[in-house]
């Protein structure tokens, strides 16, 4: 018998049909307005750097 393990380490990403479409709406040269649940009091983590490019509105946390 043999096995294979493999680790990956876990990473987080910038996601969310909201976030992606403002990112392609950003690289067209448009100016964005966001309003999701990509943080409650704060920017989560993940949109941290998003948060410098748009213009964003929090209504919770994401997930």
């Amino acid at each position: 018998m043999s096995a294979n393990f493999e680790f990956v380490p876990p990473f987080l990403k910038l996601g969310g049909n909201g976030p992606i479409m403002a990112v392609v709406q950003l690289a067209l040269g448009l100016r964005v307005n966001h309003v999701g649940a990509i943080g409650k009091a704060a920017l989560h983590t993940v949109f941290a750097d998003f948060g410098k490019w748009v213009r964003v509105f929090l209504i919770g946390d994401p997930g």
